[in-house]
Protein backbone atom coordinates (compact mmCIF):
# COMPACT_ATOMS: atom_id res chain seq x y z
CA UNK A 1 0.00 0.00 0.00
CA UNK A 2 2.87 2.48 0.80
CA UNK A 3 4.29 1.99 -2.76
CA UNK A 4 1.31 2.31 -4.31
CA UNK A 5 0.57 5.17 -2.51
CA UNK A 6 4.02 7.01 -3.01
CA UNK A 7 3.59 5.88 -7.11
CA UNK A 8 0.01 7.78 -7.37
CA UNK A 9 1.49 10.81 -5.24
CA UNK A 10 4.32 10.73 -7.69
CA UNK A 11 2.04 10.94 -10.52
CA UNK A 12 0.12 13.32 -8.76
CA UNK A 13 3.38 15.22 -8.32
CA UNK A 14 4.36 14.70 -12.27
CA UNK A 15 0.99 15.58 -13.46
CA UNK A 16 0.88 19.14 -11.29
CA UNK A 17 4.19 19.75 -12.48
CA UNK A 18 3.68 19.71 -16.15
CA UNK A 19 0.64 21.40 -16.00
CA UNK A 20 2.66 24.37 -14.52
CA UNK A 21 5.04 24.39 -16.81
CA UNK A 22 2.65 24.15 -20.09
CA UNK A 23 0.45 27.34 -17.75
CA UNK A 24 3.86 28.89 -17.39
CA UNK A 25 4.15 28.39 -21.02
CA UNK A 26 1.08 29.73 -22.59
CA UNK A 27 1.38 32.92 -20.33
CA UNK A 28 5.12 33.52 -21.80
CA UNK A 29 3.75 33.35 -25.12
CA UNK A 30 0.44 35.20 -24.21
CA UNK A 31 -1.73 32.03 -25.57
CA UNK A 32 -5.21 31.87 -24.22
CA UNK A 33 -8.94 30.74 -25.03
CA UNK A 34 -10.73 33.96 -23.70
CA UNK A 35 -9.88 37.13 -24.46
CA UNK A 36 -11.43 41.05 -23.61
CA UNK A 37 -13.83 42.82 -26.15
CA UNK A 38 -11.35 45.20 -28.36
CA UNK A 39 -11.54 48.89 -27.43
CA UNK A 40 -13.33 51.36 -29.82
CA UNK A 41 -12.70 55.11 -29.07
CA UNK A 42 -14.07 56.90 -32.11
CA UNK A 43 -17.62 58.46 -31.07
CA UNK A 44 -16.00 62.05 -31.38
CA UNK A 45 -15.10 60.34 -35.25
CA UNK A 46 -18.36 60.16 -36.01
CA UNK A 47 -21.05 62.54 -37.67
CA UNK A 48 -24.45 62.97 -35.81
CA UNK A 49 -27.20 61.48 -37.86
CA UNK A 50 -28.16 64.52 -38.59
CA UNK A 51 -25.11 65.54 -40.27
CA UNK A 52 -24.33 62.11 -42.25
CA UNK A 53 -26.02 62.26 -46.32
CA UNK A 54 -29.33 60.80 -46.66
CA UNK A 55 -30.13 57.00 -46.16
CA UNK A 56 -26.03 56.44 -44.89
CA UNK A 57 -25.67 54.33 -41.60
CA UNK A 58 -22.31 55.72 -40.75
CA UNK A 59 -20.03 58.48 -42.36
CA UNK A 60 -16.64 59.72 -40.31
CA UNK A 61 -15.96 62.94 -39.16
CA UNK A 62 -13.15 64.26 -41.36
CA UNK A 63 -9.69 65.15 -40.20
CA UNK A 64 -9.80 63.18 -37.33
CA UNK A 65 -8.36 60.25 -35.97
CA UNK A 66 -9.32 57.02 -33.53
CA UNK A 67 -7.72 53.75 -32.28
CA UNK A 68 -8.83 50.55 -32.29
CA UNK A 69 -6.81 48.90 -29.09
CA UNK A 70 -6.90 44.70 -28.09
CA UNK A 71 -5.78 42.88 -24.67
CA UNK A 72 -3.17 41.71 -26.08
CA UNK A 73 -0.28 41.56 -29.64
CA UNK A 74 0.04 37.77 -30.07
CA UNK A 75 1.11 38.26 -34.07
CA UNK A 76 3.56 41.06 -33.02
CA UNK A 77 1.76 43.29 -35.53
CA UNK A 78 0.58 46.38 -33.50
CA UNK A 79 1.98 49.33 -31.76
CA UNK A 80 3.27 48.93 -28.62
CA UNK A 81 -0.12 49.87 -26.75
CA UNK A 82 -1.38 46.42 -28.72
CA UNK A 83 -3.36 48.49 -31.12
CA UNK A 84 -3.28 50.76 -34.30
CA UNK A 85 -4.94 54.02 -35.13
CA UNK A 86 -6.48 54.78 -37.87
CA UNK A 87 -6.93 58.45 -39.43
CA UNK A 88 -9.72 59.63 -41.27
CA UNK A 89 -9.13 62.75 -44.27
CA UNK A 90 -10.61 65.17 -45.27
CA UNK A 91 -13.22 62.93 -47.18
CA UNK A 92 -14.20 61.27 -43.91
CA UNK A 93 -12.50 57.93 -45.32
CA UNK A 94 -9.05 56.31 -44.04
CA UNK A 95 -5.97 57.13 -45.33
CA UNK A 96 -4.31 60.09 -46.80
CA UNK A 97 -6.01 62.95 -48.35
CA UNK A 98 -6.46 62.39 -52.08
CA UNK A 99 -7.75 65.61 -54.97
CA UNK A 100 -11.57 65.24 -55.48
CA UNK A 101 -11.00 65.59 -59.67
CA UNK A 102 -8.27 62.58 -60.60
CA UNK A 103 -5.42 63.27 -62.60
CA UNK A 104 -5.14 63.45 -66.03
CA UNK A 105 -4.47 60.15 -67.71
CA UNK A 106 -5.46 59.08 -64.25
CA UNK A 107 -7.40 55.31 -64.26
CA UNK A 108 -8.92 55.50 -60.80
CA UNK A 109 -11.18 52.99 -59.01
CA UNK A 110 -13.59 53.55 -55.83
CA UNK A 111 -13.85 51.10 -53.83
CA UNK A 112 -16.85 50.14 -51.70
CA UNK A 113 -17.26 48.11 -48.48
CA UNK A 114 -17.54 48.23 -44.61
CA UNK A 115 -15.25 47.39 -42.18
CA UNK A 116 -13.38 44.86 -43.81
CA UNK A 117 -12.66 47.68 -46.74
CA UNK A 118 -11.77 49.89 -43.98
CA UNK A 119 -9.17 47.40 -42.71
CA UNK A 120 -10.06 47.04 -39.41
CA UNK A 121 -6.69 45.64 -37.58
CA UNK A 122 -4.93 46.47 -40.25
CA UNK A 123 -1.94 48.49 -41.01
CA UNK A 124 -2.75 51.48 -44.59
CA UNK A 125 -0.28 49.96 -46.47
CA UNK A 126 -1.30 46.25 -45.69
CA UNK A 127 -4.96 46.79 -46.67
CA UNK A 128 -6.46 45.24 -49.97
CA UNK A 129 -6.67 48.46 -51.58
CA UNK A 130 -3.28 49.76 -51.29
CA UNK A 131 -1.99 46.42 -52.24
CA UNK A 132 -3.97 46.10 -55.44
CA UNK A 133 -3.40 49.66 -56.32
CA UNK A 134 0.10 48.99 -56.31
CA UNK A 135 -0.52 45.48 -58.16
CA UNK A 136 -1.97 47.49 -60.70
CA UNK A 137 0.59 50.10 -61.24
CA UNK A 138 3.19 47.61 -61.32
CA UNK A 139 1.91 46.63 -64.57
CA UNK A 140 -0.27 49.39 -65.91
CA UNK A 141 1.20 51.71 -68.81
CA UNK A 142 -0.80 54.39 -67.00
CA UNK A 143 -1.39 56.03 -64.00
CA UNK A 144 -3.55 53.89 -61.30
CA UNK A 145 -5.67 55.40 -58.22
CA UNK A 146 -7.54 53.27 -56.38
CA UNK A 147 -9.76 55.26 -53.29
CA UNK A 148 -10.46 53.23 -50.49
CA UNK A 149 -14.34 54.61 -49.59
CA UNK A 150 -14.77 51.56 -47.09
CA UNK A 151 -16.31 52.62 -43.70
CA UNK A 152 -17.31 50.65 -40.69
CA UNK A 153 -20.74 49.57 -40.35
CA UNK A 154 -21.83 50.16 -43.99
CA UNK A 155 -24.38 47.93 -45.67
CA UNK A 156 -25.14 47.62 -49.31
CA UNK A 157 -27.81 50.21 -49.02
CA UNK A 158 -24.80 52.84 -47.61
CA UNK A 159 -22.67 52.28 -50.19
CA UNK A 160 -25.21 52.26 -52.95
CA UNK A 161 -26.51 55.84 -51.16
CA UNK A 162 -23.05 57.25 -50.83
CA UNK A 163 -22.16 56.58 -54.62
CA UNK A 164 -25.22 58.24 -55.57
CA UNK A 165 -24.94 61.29 -53.86
CA UNK A 166 -21.33 61.84 -53.18
CA UNK A 167 -18.88 58.92 -54.85
CA UNK A 168 -19.37 59.85 -58.24
CA UNK A 169 -18.05 63.25 -57.51
CA UNK A 170 -14.65 61.39 -57.13
CA UNK A 171 -14.78 60.53 -60.82
CA UNK A 172 -14.61 56.80 -60.50
CA UNK A 173 -13.52 55.04 -63.80
CA UNK A 174 -14.42 51.42 -62.32
CA UNK A 175 -16.80 51.14 -59.00
CA UNK A 176 -15.89 47.92 -57.11
CA UNK A 177 -18.43 46.86 -54.37
CA UNK A 178 -16.75 44.62 -51.81
CA UNK A 179 -19.71 42.78 -50.10
CA UNK A 180 -19.35 40.93 -46.76
CA UNK A 181 -22.62 38.95 -46.06
CA UNK A 182 -23.68 40.91 -43.11
CA UNK A 183 -24.19 43.85 -45.57
CA UNK A 184 -27.40 42.69 -46.25
CA UNK A 185 -28.47 43.43 -42.34
CA UNK A 186 -29.97 39.80 -41.54
CA UNK A 187 -27.80 40.45 -38.25
CA UNK A 188 -26.11 42.82 -36.79
CA UNK A 189 -23.15 43.68 -38.11
CA UNK A 190 -19.29 43.00 -35.91
CA UNK A 191 -21.93 41.77 -33.46
CA UNK A 192 -22.20 37.87 -35.04
CA UNK A 193 -18.91 37.43 -34.30
CA UNK A 194 -18.41 38.61 -30.58
CA UNK A 195 -21.21 36.66 -30.51
CA UNK A 196 -19.90 33.73 -32.00
CA UNK A 197 -16.75 34.19 -29.79
CA UNK A 198 -18.86 34.16 -26.79
CA UNK A 199 -20.45 30.62 -27.99
CA UNK A 200 -16.96 29.01 -27.16
CA UNK A 201 -15.20 30.73 -24.93
CA UNK A 202 -15.20 29.06 -21.26
CA UNK A 203 -16.66 30.23 -18.26
CA UNK A 204 -15.99 29.65 -14.40
CA UNK A 205 -12.64 28.52 -13.27
CA UNK A 206 -11.11 27.51 -16.77
CA UNK A 207 -11.28 31.47 -17.24
CA UNK A 208 -8.62 31.99 -15.18
CA UNK A 209 -6.35 28.99 -17.12
CA UNK A 210 -4.10 30.39 -20.21
CA UNK A 211 -3.07 26.71 -20.81
CA UNK A 212 -6.80 25.08 -19.82
CA UNK A 213 -8.99 27.92 -21.46
CA UNK A 214 -6.55 27.66 -24.44
CA UNK A 215 -7.44 24.32 -24.84
CA UNK A 216 -11.37 24.35 -24.15
CA UNK A 217 -11.92 27.24 -26.75
CA UNK A 218 -10.46 25.20 -29.33
CA UNK A 219 -12.32 22.05 -28.89
CA UNK A 220 -15.54 24.35 -28.44
CA UNK A 221 -15.22 26.42 -31.21
CA UNK A 222 -15.70 23.22 -33.61
CA UNK A 223 -18.65 22.41 -31.33
CA UNK A 224 -20.54 25.26 -30.02
CA UNK A 225 -18.95 27.48 -32.19
CA UNK A 226 -20.05 25.53 -35.55
CA UNK A 227 -23.59 25.13 -33.79
CA UNK A 228 -23.68 28.45 -33.28
CA UNK A 229 -22.82 29.54 -36.97
CA UNK A 230 -25.20 26.59 -38.62
CA UNK A 231 -27.68 28.72 -36.57
CA UNK A 232 -27.41 32.27 -38.03
CA UNK A 233 -27.12 30.67 -41.91
CA UNK A 234 -30.46 28.92 -41.02
CA UNK A 235 -32.34 32.20 -39.67
CA UNK A 236 -30.67 34.40 -42.71
CA UNK A 237 -31.85 31.87 -45.32
CA UNK A 238 -35.39 32.33 -44.00
CA UNK A 239 -34.89 36.27 -44.80
CA UNK A 240 -35.98 36.32 -48.18
CA UNK A 241 -37.11 40.11 -48.45
CA UNK A 242 -34.09 41.31 -46.88
CA UNK A 243 -31.94 39.76 -49.46
CA UNK A 244 -33.72 40.59 -52.47
CA UNK A 245 -33.87 44.29 -51.17
CA UNK A 246 -30.11 44.19 -50.69
CA UNK A 247 -29.24 42.79 -54.52
CA UNK A 248 -31.91 45.58 -55.41
CA UNK A 249 -29.19 47.96 -53.74
CA UNK A 250 -26.39 46.16 -55.69
CA UNK A 251 -28.17 46.43 -59.27
CA UNK A 252 -28.98 50.20 -58.75
CA UNK A 253 -25.35 50.76 -58.04
CA UNK A 254 -24.15 49.55 -61.72
CA UNK A 255 -27.01 52.27 -62.62
CA UNK A 256 -25.79 54.47 -61.24
CA UNK A 257 -22.28 54.04 -62.16
CA UNK A 258 -23.13 53.48 -65.48
CA UNK A 259 -25.10 56.80 -65.91
CA UNK A 260 -21.87 58.25 -65.34
CA UNK A 261 -19.74 56.32 -67.50
CA UNK A 262 -17.80 54.20 -64.77
CA UNK A 263 -17.95 50.23 -64.81
CA UNK A 264 -19.31 48.32 -61.61
CA UNK A 265 -18.14 44.95 -60.26
CA UNK A 266 -18.71 43.39 -57.15
CA UNK A 267 -16.60 41.09 -55.04
CA UNK A 268 -17.66 38.93 -52.39
CA UNK A 269 -15.52 38.44 -49.50
CA UNK A 270 -16.05 35.59 -47.39
CA UNK A 271 -16.07 35.08 -43.52
CA UNK A 272 -12.35 33.69 -42.11
CA UNK A 273 -14.35 30.79 -40.89
CA UNK A 274 -14.38 26.84 -41.80
CA UNK A 275 -12.61 27.73 -45.51
CA UNK A 276 -12.96 24.19 -46.74
CA UNK A 277 -15.71 21.68 -48.22
CA UNK A 278 -17.80 22.37 -44.96
CA UNK A 279 -17.75 26.19 -45.54
CA UNK A 280 -21.24 27.33 -43.95
CA UNK A 281 -21.89 30.44 -46.03
CA UNK A 282 -21.33 28.56 -49.20
CA UNK A 283 -25.00 28.59 -50.43
CA UNK A 284 -25.53 32.10 -49.71
CA UNK A 285 -22.35 32.94 -51.94
CA UNK A 286 -23.92 31.22 -54.38
CA UNK A 287 -27.13 32.70 -54.36
CA UNK A 288 -25.85 35.98 -54.42
CA UNK A 289 -23.33 35.36 -57.07
CA UNK A 290 -26.06 34.23 -59.44
CA UNK A 291 -28.01 37.01 -58.77
CA UNK A 292 -25.52 39.16 -59.62
CA UNK A 293 -24.59 37.91 -62.78
CA UNK A 294 -28.00 37.04 -63.94
CA UNK A 295 -28.03 41.17 -64.28
CA UNK A 296 -25.14 41.60 -65.70
CA UNK A 297 -22.31 41.97 -63.33
CA UNK A 298 -19.32 41.11 -62.81
CA UNK A 299 -18.82 38.88 -59.62
CA UNK A 300 -15.74 37.79 -57.40
CA UNK A 301 -15.94 35.12 -55.06
CA UNK A 302 -12.97 35.12 -53.05
CA UNK A 303 -13.96 31.75 -50.85
CA UNK A 304 -11.40 29.75 -53.68
CA UNK A 305 -8.71 32.22 -53.22
CA UNK A 306 -9.03 31.15 -49.95
CA UNK A 307 -10.12 27.52 -49.68
CA UNK A 308 -7.72 25.28 -47.58
CA UNK A 309 -6.30 28.32 -45.85
CA UNK A 310 -6.42 27.92 -41.80
CA UNK A 311 -9.07 30.65 -40.59
CA UNK A 312 -7.57 31.19 -37.49
CA UNK A 313 -4.27 32.00 -38.57
CA UNK A 314 -6.42 34.64 -40.74
CA UNK A 315 -8.09 36.36 -37.97
CA UNK A 316 -6.64 40.22 -36.67
CA UNK A 317 -6.94 38.82 -33.03
CA UNK A 318 -8.37 35.82 -31.69
CA UNK A 319 -11.53 38.25 -30.21
CA UNK A 320 -11.76 40.08 -33.62
CA UNK A 321 -11.87 37.64 -37.19
CA UNK A 322 -11.60 40.00 -39.44
CA UNK A 323 -9.29 39.54 -41.90
CA UNK A 324 -5.76 40.43 -41.12
CA UNK A 325 -2.99 41.50 -43.07
CA UNK A 326 -2.58 37.91 -44.72
CA UNK A 327 -6.16 37.97 -45.85
CA UNK A 328 -5.78 41.19 -47.58
CA UNK A 329 -2.72 40.07 -49.19
CA UNK A 330 -4.44 37.01 -50.29
CA UNK A 331 -7.75 39.29 -51.90
CA UNK A 332 -5.64 41.53 -53.43
CA UNK A 333 -3.91 38.94 -55.28
CA UNK A 334 -7.25 37.75 -56.63
CA UNK A 335 -9.14 40.84 -57.07
CA UNK A 336 -5.77 41.69 -59.42
CA UNK A 337 -6.66 38.46 -61.46
CA UNK A 338 -10.14 39.04 -61.45
CA UNK A 339 -9.91 42.48 -63.25
CA UNK A 340 -7.52 41.10 -65.70
CA UNK A 341 -9.49 38.73 -66.37
CA UNK A 342 -12.54 40.66 -66.73
CA UNK A 343 -10.78 43.37 -69.00
CA UNK A 344 -11.98 45.84 -65.99
CA UNK A 345 -8.81 47.98 -65.96
CA UNK A 346 -7.01 48.32 -69.55
CA UNK A 347 -5.69 50.72 -71.70
CA UNK A 348 -8.84 52.69 -74.49
CA UNK A 349 -10.97 52.69 -70.91
CA UNK A 350 -12.42 56.17 -69.91
CA UNK A 351 -9.80 57.80 -67.74
CA UNK A 352 -6.56 56.55 -69.35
Amino acid sequence: MRGLTGKLLLSLFAVLFTAGLLEGAFRLLDLRGVHRNRSRDWNHALLSPKERLPGVWMQFRPNTSFRLDYDSNPRGYFDRDNGLSYRINRHGFRGPDFERRKAAGTFRIAVLGDSFTFGEGVKWEDTFVKRLERLLAAGAGSEIEILNLGVSGWTSKSEVRFLEQAGLDFEPDLVLVVYVLNDTKYLPRLEVWEGFRTAYEPEGILRHSYFASWIYARVARHVQGQRYVEALVEGALQQRGRWEKMLSELLAGKRIAAEAGAGYAVVIFPFMYRLDESYPFAVIHRMVEAALREGGIPVLDLFPAFEGESYTRLWVHPSDQHPNDRAHEIAARAMGEFLETERLVEPGQRGF
